[in-house]
């Protein structure tokens, strides 16, 4: 449970007899945040089937404990069983937490309109966290209209981002489906002691550098409008891939210790949030619209496109402790995650006719080719592209209220089916990770818009 309290004091004054106008605007916000993980229920998160022995290991005597770190119950296939909760055990008393923060912020911005055409703004933003300290991020941003027809504008700005309370805090154990196997996987906070003893940095803040530049143009029934766009992150928070321990003989301290708490957890790998990476994206959005008479209606086509692509920037940002286990750390899974899992190429078609109180809209939508998140090369797998198409009906009942029907996705179109090797024995067919779009086909659907 997360609780947000937020105080605000803007100011602003527009200047319209100096130069073509000056806008001032100052404010202030003041930021409370609390978490909270309550425990639930013993039944919910508890393994029944662990014990601790008490004998010797030539006399065992055990003795029930869900906190033990040996099994005495176990499948058909030899495995433990595993206890509370199926999919998302419940929050144990080890879980349970209650943290906030609280910042102050300060900003002020400048819009001067040196000439009707020519406009720049500047803003800054100071801001002090009670626990990540403080920032001070700008942006500064310009147009200038060489004619009704024709307009350029560019902007330019830092960004910080401090971790999330549920980030920095949040624990739990939950069943996860990786490379067609179910998975009790536990997600532990920075400052853990699984955390320490495998070397997690503290989460720290993401710094953000972003640069964009297009122009809109105005050619009566033709409207056009390209941006491009560069952002660069630093520090950027991911979910690292799962790391074990070991009970076996050989097994070093460290290695035990962290087997007997994954234990303790029911999970069997540990994950955490970390300031693993840099990232950059560079992007292109473009929208193309025309509007015509047609018949006694009107009909609008709208065709826009997005094309972007984000890559690593620079190696690992790990520790010394963590030698070794990058590919853990940062996982193949991850990478994909960040960088394939939304398409590349994304376009949309939209014919939208009106005519008195009816109109009737057509959408195509191309989902470009997206990658299925995994460790296992003879697993990896590229999604083709789809195409969805939406058709719906409206009809004006009144002014203020409108009755559409019609369908999204006609056509029933779904996902590519994952290989077999990632689907194991779950029966799980569409990828779950890579939302290409929903696998849930054909939605018909009636609608009443009222507006007051």
């Amino acid at each position: 449970m997360i609780l947000y309290r937020t105080t605000n004091l803007d100011f602003t004054r527009f200047f319209k007899n100096t130069l073509s106008g000056i806008n001032v605007a100052f404010g202030a916000e003041h930021r409370y945040e609390n978490y909270k993980i309550i425990a639930g229920e013993e039944a919910s998160y508890a393994n029944y089937g662990n014990a601790i022995n008490v004998g010797t290991t030539a006399n065992p005597v055990l003795i029930p404990d869900f906190k033990g770190n040996l099994s005495t119950r176990f499948a058909a296939n030899g495995a433990a069983l595993t206890g509370g909760a199926q999919g998302f055990p419940g929050f144990s008393a080890d879980n349970a937490i209650n943290v906030n923060r609280s910042s102050v912020a300060a900003y002020g911005d400048v819009e001067v309109n040196f000439t009707e055409k020519f406009l720049v703004d500047g803003a800054v933003r100071f801001e002090n966290y009670s626990d990540f300290g403080s920032t001070l991020n700008f942006k500064v941003a310009g147009r200038y209209k060489f004619s009704d027809k024709f307009l350029l504008r560019a902007a330019v700005s830092s960004g910080f981002r401090a971790p999330s309370l549920q980030q920095r805090y949040f624990n739990a154990t939950s069943t996860v489906f990786i490379d067609g196997a179910f998975v009790e996987s536990g997600t532990f906070a920075n400052d853990s002691r699984v955390a320490q003893l495998l070397g997690i940095p503290n989460l720290k803040e993401e710094t953000s550098n972003s640069y964009s530049a297009g122009f809109t143009s105005n050619l009566g029934k033709v409207k056009i409008t390209v941006d491009g766009y560069l952002i660069r992150i630093d520090n950027r928070v991911i979910y690292t891939g799962g790391f074990t321990g070991s009970n076996a003989a050989t097994a070093s301290a460290q290695d035990r210790e962290i087997y007997t708490i994954l234990r303790q957890a029911n999970a069997s790998t540990a994950r955490f949030f970390a300031n693993a990476v840099n990232t950059e994206t560079k992007g292109i959005d473009a929208v193309i619209s025309y509007s015509t008479g047609l018949g006694k209606g009107t009909l609008r086509t709208d065709l826009a496109g997005t094309i972007s692509k984000t890559t690593l920037v620079g190696g690992i940002n790990t520790s010394p402790l963590l030698a070794g286990k990058e590919s853990i750390y940062l996982d193949e899974a991850s990478v994909i995650l960040l960088t394939k899992v939304v398409p590349r190429l994304k376009g949309n078609l939209t014919f939208d006719y009106t005519l008195d109180k009816f109109n009737v809209f057509l959408r195509n939508v191309y989902f470009g080719k997206v990658s299925q998140p995994t460790n296992v090369i003879a697993n990896r797998q590229e999604l083709p592209g789809r195409v969805i198409t939406d058709l719906g009906l409206g009809y004006n009942l009144t002014k203020n209220l409108k009755l559409t029907v019609g369908a999204n996705n006609i056509f029933d179109v779904y996902p590519a089916e994952l290989l077999v090797g990632s689907q194991g024995t779950s029966g799980q067919l569409y990828p779950n990770q890579a939302p290409q779009f929903g696998f849930l086909g054909r939605y018909v659907f009636t609608r009443i818009n009222v507006n007051f």
